[in-house]
Order: structure tokens, then C-alpha cells, then sequence
């Protein structure tokens, strides 16, 4: 779903044509992921694990590496996402 224009701070540019079609292969992509899965970022590495161990898993700092949980870590997704809390 698209942020409106006028909730964006000054300077900050709407996403482009492009930027939008990359957005709706993304949503799709993340539609139909098979259940199990779930993508987790976390020390620099974004993940996919097995959804169902994850709830057993304290998951941060390499705790899903040493659970055994991680099925692959995803090329390309260094620095691409952002774990924020709050």
C-alpha cells in the first residue's frame, strides 16, 4: 500500500513507476510464500526459517543459526533490510 504523497516529508520523492512495479512483485512474492517460512534479518543476514521452530528460538544473535533452524540465507539481502523495534 502506497504512503500518500502529502504524509511524506519534504524532499522525500514518491516511488517511481519502476519502483512501484518492484513493490507489487514483492507483495506477490510475500503473498504466496509457503507457510512454513518465515524471512528474518538479523546480524547483518537476512534469513529464511522454519516458521514453526522460530517460536522456539530466541532468534537474535546467531541463536537461529546455532537452533539449526535456518534454512538459507538469502543472497543480496545484506543491508537491503532493516531490523527496527520500537
Amino acid at each position: 500500500m502506497l504512503t500518500p504523497e502529502e504524509d511524506l516529508r519534504e524532499g522525500i520523492e514518491p516511488l517511481s513507476d519502476a519502483e512501484r512495479r518492484w513493490l507489487r512483485r514483492l507483495e506477490n512474492m510475500l503473498r504466496d510464500m509457503p507457510p512454513r517460512l518465515v524471512l528474518i534479518e538479523c546480524a547483518d543476514s537476512l534469513m529464511l526459517v522454519d516458521r514453526a521452530a522460530a517460536r522456539e528460538s530466541e532468534l537474535a544473535d546467531g541463536a537461529a543459526r546455532r537452533d539449526g533452524i535456518v534454512l538459507a540465507d538469502v543472497r543480496y539481502g545484506f543491508g537491503k533490510v532493516q531490523g527496527v523495534s520500537g
